[in-house]
């Protein structure tokens, strides 16, 4: 039931209107103009790599994957919702073996990748499913390059650089990380993560 109230002499209703989310200029598919779309704070880079995990798992029977709910997530349906701290983005099991995988995404033009945006706890978490016989990755996504490049690190080398420096060139990350192939399907970005579960690619 909808609560009434009175203002200034007149009766309004109370129900609290919620902020639409601002608006944000998209470009269209044939790179012909612009279309305004809402805009939810998106990742791009874990929508391609959900998209991608969908993919392996239709692949290969032994393989399962799942997002983890974050309160970015959660402020989607309601702004007010704040989630405890996830692990990781995403869950997987492959051939009995568990792996968290977290994903890293600058869309700016810097050289370099500011540490500070890798979490106290994600790299903890990390770590210790290693130290459990898992497997932590830490996935690094620098889209204002062409093409746009991913590259996965090792928590043992993120923890390394944390200890001595605040951010690491990404000339130095693309040397170190384990790059990550990318390609499209039906016009959609897509990773080839085989490379992270040393699988042989079904072709």
């Amino acid at each position: 039931m909808r609560l009434r109230k009175v203002v200034d002499g007149n009766v309004r209703n109370s129900r609290k209107r919620i902020p639409k989310p601002p608006t944000v200029a998209v470009p269209t598919a044939a790179g012909g103009g612009f279309q305004i779309k809402r805009y939810h704070r998106k990742n791009y880079f874990e929508s391609e790599i959900a998209a991608s995990l969908r993919m392996l798992e239709a692949e290969r029977k032994d393989f399962m994957w799942f997002r983890v709910p974050d309160t970015n997530m959660a402020s989607m349906i309601d702004n007010r919702i704040i989630l405890v701290k996830a692990p990781s983005d995403f869950v997987v099991v492959f051939g009995g073996r568990p792996y968290l995988i977290e994903c890293k995404s600058q869309s700016r033009n810097l050289a370099s990748y500011s540490l500070k945006y890798i979490r106290d706890h994600q790299l903890e978490y990390l770590l210790k499913v290693e130290e459990c016989g898992g497997r932590g990755w830490f996935l690094l996504n620098d889209r204002s390059t062409n093409p746009i490049t991913a590259h996965a690190l090792h928590p043992q080398v993120v923890d390394e650089w944390r200890r001595s420096m605040q951010s690491v060139k990404w000339k130095a990350i693309k040397e170190v990380g384990v790059e990550l192939p990318r390609f499209h399907v039906d016009g959609k970005a897509r990773w080839d993560l085989h490379r992270l579960f040393c699988m042989i690619k079904v072709v």
